[in-house]
């Protein structure tokens, strides 16, 4: 995982944020596990929102289960 600092002021600021990049994978067995370590990780750490790139449903069950279960988890809101 990679982590990039974006802020208008100091770390005290309330406009500081983290950003963080994680290369989850090509095949769809992969990215779900990683997706779904990555999202424990992230919750672990307090992390208030996480915005996540879809993948195609159709590209297999593996595909389907991980975009079922990223519905499920969205507390508020999923665009796609």
């Amino acid at each position: 995982m990679s982590q990039a600092r974006a802020n208008e002021g100091d770390e005290k600021d309330a406009n500081f944020i983290d950003v963080v990049a994680s290369d989850l994978g090509t095949e769809s067995a992969t990215i779900a596990r990683n997706l779904f370590s990555t999202l424990r990780e992230l919750d672990g750490q307090g992390v208030d929102v996480i915005f996540v790139e879809a993948i195609t449903a159709t590209e297999g069950h593996a595909a389907a289960a991980v975009m079922n279960r990223l519905r499920k988890a969205a507390e508020l809101e999923v665009h796609i």
